[in-house]
């Protein structure tokens, strides 16, 4: 069993990883559930970002060029068709982008902080 004085294990744990602390104090279930949205979290997080970062359809076409017999670079195709310029400035945010960044950001605060406040119950229930 969980003594009180270890209130801060299990907080510090709860805190570092979302679940850990339930594990420790013999919470197996909860912990679980907790590590495991935890994780689901983050995995939202970064596809949010993803998205948001790499947008879809932002290349940039190669142009081809030949080398002459003198080392002088010859561009053969210069066309500008159907190309996109990609700024080095942050793209737009989406819609879907930012419902993942949100959740993504949401569910591990949230399970931290609900880890954080249950640590006291475990030490106290299982410690005394």
């Amino acid at each position: 069993m969980v003594k009180s004085k270890e209130y801060k294990k299990i907080m510090l744990r709860s805190l570092l990883w979302p679940g850990w602390g339930h594990l420790y104090a013999g919470e197996r279930k909860k912990g679980w559930l907790l590590f495991t949205l935890t994780l689901v979290g983050l995995v939202l997080l970064a596809w949010g970002a993803q998205l948001w970062l790499f947008p879809q359809g932002a290349t940039v076409k190669e142009e081809e060029v030949s080398v002459s017999e003198e080392g002088i670079i010859v561009a053969e195709d210069s066309s500008v068709e159907e190309t996109q310029e990609v700024s080095s400035a942050i793209p737009p945010l989406s819609p879907l982008a930012l419902t993942l960044l949100l959740v993504g950001l949401g569910v591990p605060l949230w399970t931290a902080l609900y880890g954080i406040k249950d640590s006291r119950r475990l030490s106290i229930k299982n410690g005394g």
